[in-house]
């Protein structure tokens, strides 16, 4: 991807080469993360956005403790190539923030009515976990995530049902105790109407025990 400038005046050319990051901060305590003093490049906490930024290492992704600009207390200049896709993934805490940056390798939007799901793990004090679909099926989906560990996609079945219905997910330690839960809802951005033939990351977020916007849980990041 690349945007085109045009001078009026000399009637030059200037391509500038893109990546796209798609940012998760789901940093406990934490503010907005942006590329920029611009309101509108923001990515609030305990959500996701997805970026065009100018391919190199010259773009800044930072977090601010507060809505002025310049209050920030992490930064991170991802190195990404033109026409590549990443995923930043920002965690820990406001005091100790973290990040994990993969390049995507996203796979094929599926012809079966399935979505392709993974999981990535960022909750700083969580135990290994799994995550298991309980409803309408169940079935378990994956195991021993770590803190910061992002797994590979799975294939999860999503047939098509009148009505359609909820799929819900329960997060558990390595001996099968509940920590959370969460809901794949009918309709939305990120649902089963909407994500069906698509690819989805469940994010562990928060803290176990946590409150606020700290509770222990999972977001969702659409790859579409």
């Amino acid at each position: 991807m690349m945007i085109i400038l045009m001078g009026c005046k000399r009637n030059e050319i200037e391509a500038l080469p893109l990546a796209t990051v798609s940012v998760l901060n789901a940093v406990n305590d934490g503010k907005v993360a942006r590329l920029n003093t611009n309101l509108r490049d923001s990515c609030l906490n305990m959500a996701f956005k997805h970026f065009s930024i100018v391919a190199g290492n010259s773009s800044p992704i930072k977090l601010y403790s507060s809505g002025a600009p310049s209050m920030t207390y992490f930064e991170q200049r991802p190195d990404t190539k033109a026409g590549d896709i990443y995923s930043l993934f920002l965690t820990g805490s406001h005091s100790a923030p973290e990040s994990v940056l993969i390049k995507e390798a996203i796979p094929p939007y599926p012809v079966a009515d399935v979505i392709n799901l993974r999981l990535v793990n960022l909750s700083p004090n969580s135990p290994a976990v799994s995550l298991t679909i309980v409803s309408p099926t169940s079935s378990n989906l994956f195991n021993n995530i770590s803190y910061k560990q992002v797994s590979e996609f799975t294939t999860v079945q999503i047939p098509v049902a009148t009505p359609e219905i909820e799929y819900v997910f329960q997060i558990k330690n390595e001996v099968g105790t509940i920590l959370g839960t969460y809901t794949l809802p009918v309709a939305g951005t990120v649902s089963v109407t909407s994500s069906r033939h698509r690819n989805i990351t469940l994010a562990v977020k928060g803290m176990v025990g946590g409150t606020g916007a700290s509770t222990f849980g999972i977001i969702a990041l659409p790859h579409y």
